[in-house]
């Protein structure tokens, strides 16, 4: 496949230049707690279904402590959609 003629959605864009932003630039930066934390959003796990939270213009995700790793990763790239 030449990926030099792919053409990004704008939400690959977007998120492209989000990584640029956080200074991410390779994979084993991919790190829920680091990528929360340089965009100021509070990062919890427990025993509850996956939500995201807005108070008083505070960002809080929480995720499921019970889902596996992938699970929570899908939950935590959800919920920061609706946090951006």
């Amino acid at each position: 496949m030449n990926f030099s003629s792919y053409q990004f959605t704008p939400l690959e864009q977007y998120i492209c230049e989000l990584y640029e932003h956080l200074a991410i630039r390779s994979p084993h930066q991919l790190d829920m707690i680091d990528i929360a934390a340089k965009l100021n959003v509070w990062l919890h796990f427990a025993d509850i279904r996956s939500t995201a939270i807005e108070r008083n213009g505070v960002y809080s995700i929480i995720i499921d402590r019970r889902l596996s790793r992938q699970q929570q990763w899908q939950e935590f790239g959800h919920e920061l959609g609706h946090v951006l």
